[in-house]
């Protein structure tokens, strides 16, 4: 996308394809920053006690987790569609 973008800053829905590319670009940072919080209990390495360890696990991926990826698949799938779209008028 940044390599057809870049060739064609000028085409009359580039900038909305870039700001689609964006909110995406947010999406996955915000869900990157959710999962930081997990990110020592879960580690191999990590020095946690055992049973705090599996808490974190039980909880990360039963519970929190499939939210968070409904929400993101949800969130990116509606604006890779609005990408495809802006593509095929754009092309047309």
């Amino acid at each position: 996308m940044k390599e057809y973008t870049d060739e064609h800053p000028q085409d009359r829905y580039t900038n909305n394809m870039v700001e689609q590319v964006g909110m995406i670009d947010e999406h996955y940072a915000e869900f990157e920053n959710y999962l930081q919080k997990f990110d020592k209990g879960l580690s191999s390495a990590a020095k946690t006690n055992t049973v705090v360890s599996a808490v974190k696990k039980v909880r990360w991926t039963l519970k929190e987790l499939k939210g968070k990826v409904d929400a993101l698949k949800f969130a990116i799938t509606a604006l890779q569609m609005s990408i495809n779209m802006l593509l095929i008028l754009q092309i047309q």
